[in-house]
């Protein structure tokens, strides 16, 4: 694929939309679900998402690789040639989603040089979308409206996003120790990255780059690592 076109961002607008409704159709089953190899937890909604999300991408897109959470192993050998691929998470906040919290997502980044040049979250609960081209400001669509997120200094508190999972964090607790001008924030998936671009930014830090961090390092497929 040459180039992130607005066709193809209408289509993945759309597909993730279609991917959220499954979701949210199968949450009423979310208690149902299995203990991976990784020991994280997978539902029958991350994976009717990741089939539908990749085979929905094979066909826009039939060139460019495709590594999802729930895809099977693809050996570094293999991965290493890749220039271009996208990364997705199908469903991001899944212990978020079993628990009956809203707090879950659809992550999609596109991939070039190691390098996130596209990145998507959906929230299926709220039905909006987070999205950014590289070198562009991020966008926020909910009703077909589309809105730029502009950012602005804290005045006086300091604000902290942590994982609803990660409030117990050892490394955390140290780093606040000494602190007392700060506010805590807890919001599970990759949705807090969203709340921290909306809310908090001042730097020229985006979703871009939150999903290179939230996605690569995740799912531990930096192209450059070695196999472990």
């Amino acid at each position: 694929m040459k180039t992130m076109n607005s066709k193809i961002l209408s289509q993945l607008i759309n597909l993730t939309a279609q991917a959220g409704e499954i979701i949210m159709d199968l949450r009423a089953n979310s208690s149902d679900y299995s203990i991976k190899a990784d020991n994280t937890p997978v539902t029958v909604a991350d994976k009717a998402s990741h089939e539908l999300i990749v085979n929905t991408l094979q066909k826009l897109t039939p060139n460019t690789p495709i590594l999802s959470e729930e895809s099977s192993h693809i050996p570094f050998s293999t991965r290493k040639s890749w220039d271009e691929y996208w990364l997705i998470d199908p469903l991001d906040g899944t212990r978020d989603f079993i628990d009956g919290s809203p707090d879950f997502c659809i992550s999609i980044a596109l991939i070039r040089d190691n390098y996130p040049v596209f990145g998507l979250i959906y929230s299926p609960f709220n039905k909006v979308h987070y999205y950014r081209f590289e070198n562009n400001s991020s966008v926020k669509l909910v009703n077909k409206t589309t809105s730029t997120i502009l950012t602005s200094k804290p005045k006086r508190w300091e604000k902290i996003v942590v994982g609803r999972y990660s409030n117990n964090n050892k490394g955390l607790k140290e780093h606040l120790k000494y602190k007392t001008n700060f506010e805590t924030f807890k919001l599970g998936s990759a949705l807090k990255f969203c709340l921290i671009q909306k809310e908090f930014i001042t730097t020229t830090q985006n979703l871009v780059g939150a999903l290179n961090g939230i996605l690569l390092q995740e799912f531990g497929y930096l192209k450059g690592q070695e196999e472990k």
